[in-house]
C-alpha cells in the first residue's frame, strides 16, 4: 500500500496533537526558496543596518537621538509579537510575511524621499522599522522551523550564512554607490525589482497548515517553562543577543565606521571586504561541522573577539578597529549559525512544539528585552558622557558577546545529537 508523505504528517498530527516535526512537503525546494528569500532580504538588512545608521549619525552626531530611534524599533517588535500571536495560531505565518516584504519596501521610498526629514520624525520611522522587522522576523523563524528537519539545520545555516555574506559583499557598494551619487529615484527602482523579487520567490515555499484550536497564552506557557533548564540558557543567549548582535554592538560598530570612513562608499567598501573570510568560513561550516564541534568554535569566537575589542582600547587607531570589526563580523557569523541551529532544535522538543508560536513570541520578546538594555546604556552614555567613552562601551557590550557565546555553548552541550 502506498503512503503519501501528507498521511504522515496527518498520523503524527494525530497521535501528537501537533505537529511536531518539519513539514514534508518539498522540503529541498523549501531550503531553497528560504535561502533565496534570506539573501534579498539581507540586501534591506545592509541597508537599514549600515547607511540608515550611518545617515543618523552623520546629521545628527547624537547617539541618543540614535539609541531612541531603536528603542522605539523595539516596542514596537515587541508589541507585535504578543499581538500577532492569535493570528499566527490560525496558520497565517506566508501572508505576515508578504505584508513585512511590502512594508519594507515602503519604509525604504520613505527613507530616499524624505530621508533630510527623518530627524525631525525620528519616532514616526522607528516605529515603521519596527513594524517592518516584526512582520518579517516572527513568521520567518516559525517557517525554517515548520520547513527543514533536524538533520539538514547545520548544511542549511551553513549555506544560508554563506550566501548571505555574498550578498553582503555586493551590496553595500552598489547601494553606497546610489545613496552617495543621489540618485534617489534609481535607489527605489533597485528596491523595488528586489521587493517583487523576494515576494516572487518566497511564494514558492510551501508548509503543511499549523492551525490549532489552543489559544495564545503566553504567561500560562512562560510559567510552565520555567523548570526547563535548557531554556535557561537560550533566555541569556537571546538578550545578549539582542543587546550586542541584533542591536546595540552592531550599532555602536557602524557609528565608529562612519565616524572614520566619512563617505557611504568608503563605507560600503569595508563592510564588503570583511564578509570574504565570512563566506568561506560559512560553507565550511554547513560543508565539515557537526554539532559536537559547536562548543570550541563559541569558545574560539568569544575568546578572539574579546581580546580583539582589548587591543582597540590600548591602541584606538583605524588599524586596530578594523581588526576588531574583521573579527566580530566572523565571530558573529558563528555564534549566529549555531544559536538559530539550537533555537529550531529546541523547537521540536515534545514540551516545546504544541506551543510553537509561543516559543518564537518569548524569543522575540527576550531580543527585545536585550535591545533595550544595550539602547538604554548607549542613551546613557550619550547624555552624561563623550564620544570616547564610547569605547568602553564597546568593551561592555563585547563582554555581553562572550556571555552569549558561552551561553550558547552550555545549550550545545545540553542537546548535541540530540
Amino acid at each position: 500500500m502506498y503512503i503519501k508523505k501528507q498521511d504522515i504528517s496527518i498520523l503524527l498530527k494525530y497521535c501528537s496533537g501537533y505537529d511536531i516535526i518539519p513539514s514534508m512537503i518539498n522540503e529541498n525546494k523549501n531550503i531553497l526558496f528560504l535561502i533565496l528569500t534570506n539573501c534579498i532580504n539581507k540586501v534591506f538588512d545592509v541597508f537599514m543596518a549600515v547607511f540608515v545608521i550611518s545617515f543618523l549619525f552623520n546629521h545628527t552626531d547624537d547617539i541618543v537621538q540614535i539609541g531612541i530611534y531603536n528603542i522605539v524599533c523595539g516596542l514596537v517588535v515587541g508589541a507585535l509579537a504578543y499581538l500577532t500571536g492569535n493570528w499566527l495560531k490560525r496558520g497565517s505565518r506566508l501572508l505576515m510575511y508578504k505584508i513585512g516584504i511590502v512594508a519594507t519596501f515602503l519604509f525604504m521610498c520613505a527613507f530616499v524621499f524624505f530621508r533630510d526629514a527623518i530627524v525631525s520624525h525620528l519616532v514616526l520611522f522607528g516605529a515603521l522599522y519596527g513594524v517592518m522587522m516584526a512582520f518579517k522576523s516572527f513568521p520567518n523563524n516559525l517557517i525554517r522551523a515548520e520547513s527543514i528537519s533536524g538533520p539538514n539545520l547545520i548544511k542549511f545555516q551553513g549555506y544560508n550564512e554563506a550566501m548571505k555574506n555574498i550578498v553582503r559583499i555586493g551590496a553595500p557598494v552598489v547601494l553606497g554607490f546610489f545613496l552617495t551619487m543621489d540618485s534617489y529615484f534609481r535607489t527605489v527602482e533597485f528596491l523595488a525589482i528586489l521587493a517583487l523579487a523576494e515576494f516572487i520567490v518566497f511564494s514558492q515555499i510551501k508548509i503543511m497548515p499549523q492551525k490549532t484550536n489552543k489559544r495564545f497564552e503566553l504567561k500560562k506557557v512562560a510559567n510552565q517553562w520555567r523548570a526547563i533548564p535548557i531554556l535557561k540558557y537560550l533566555d541569556w543567549a537571546e538578550f545578549c543577543r539582542g543587546a550586542t548582535v541584533d542591536g546595540a554592538l552592531g550599532t555602536l560598530i557602524t557609528i565608529y565606521a562612519a565616524y572614520l570612513f566619512k563617505t557611504d562608499l568608503n563605507l560600503g567598501i569595508l563592510g564588503s571586504a570583511f564578509y570574504i573570510v565570512s563566506i568561506v568560513l560559512s560553507f565550511l561550516f554547513g560543508r565539515i561541522c557537526k554539532s559536537h564541534h559547536f562548543v570550541k568554535i563559541l569558545l574560539l569566537s568569544g575568546v578572539m573577539s574579546i581580546l580583539s575589542v582589548l587591543l582597540f582600547i590600548i591602541v584606538p587607531d583605524m588599524a586596530s578597529f578594523i581588526f576588531y570589526n574583521f573579527c566580530f563580523t566572523v565571530a558573529v557569523a558563528f555564534v549566529r549559525i549555531i544559536e538559530d541551529i539550537n533555537i529550531i532544535k529546541i523547537s521540536y522538543l515534545p514540551k516545546i512544539a504544541p506551543r510553537r508560536v509561543e516559543y518564537f513570541a518569548m524569543r522575540e520578546l527576550i531580543l527585545c528585552l536585550g535591545r533595550f538594555f544595550g539602547y538604554g546604556i548607549m542613551i546613557i552614555v550619550g547624555i552624561f558622557g563623550s564620544f570616547v567613552l564610547l569605547k568602553y562601551l564597546l568593551l561592555g557590550l563585547t563582554l555581553f558577546l562572550c556571555i552569549m557565546c558561552i551561553s550558547c555553548a552550555r545549550m550545545s552541550y545540553n542537546i548535541a545529537d540530540k
